[in-house]
């Protein structure tokens, strides 16, 4: 390999580890609740309250 060569590998090698670590600390997006998630689910207990659904589960 070339000087140029191994410095691109060590490069790359070194990007590919920062990635690596950014996605170990990737938060999953299902995981995060939103303002509109948790509007559905205080309706969602008001419903089972009141009578207009059933829990399946």
């Amino acid at each position: 390999m070339t000087t140029q060569t191994k410095e691109i590998m060590q490069k790359l090698n070194h990007i590919q580890g920062d990635l690596d670590f950014i996605k170990k600390r990737l938060l999953d997006e299902d995981l995060i609740l939103d303002e509109d998630d948790i509007e559905s689910i205080h309706k969602a207990h008001e419903d089972i309250k009141t009578g207009k659904t059933k829990r399946i589960a």
